[in-house]
């Protein structure tokens, strides 16, 4: 199953607990902060990213919840392509 965006947007806010629109902010906020920090943009600089995120939209907690299931949404995802799976030391 495709994922489109609003439906992107609508799983995170499900899963985090989070408004569609705070999660639109966060996100749009981490795809300029991944621009420009490509190689600290991954789930281990998770508190890196949501504090200089947090100064745009608030709450670094709520920066973190909602990266964090942008980075659950995207391992479960890949998870499901056979060639990233073997990349990455899958089946």
């Amino acid at each position: 199953m495709n994922m489109n965006h609003q439906k992107t947007i609508e799983r995170i806010a499900q899963r985090s607990g989070e408004s569609q629109q705070t999660c639109e902010n966060v996100l749009k906020c981490y795809e300029k902060y991944a621009e420009n920090h490509l190689k600290e943009a991954g789930r281990k600089h998770l508190d890196q990213i949501a504090e200089a995120i947090a100064a745009s939209t608030g709450d670094k907690q709520t920066c973190k919840a909602v990266l964090t299931e942008l980075f659950n949404l995207i391992d479960e995802r890949t998870a499901k392509i056979p060639f990233l799976n073997r990349l990455v030391g899958g089946k």
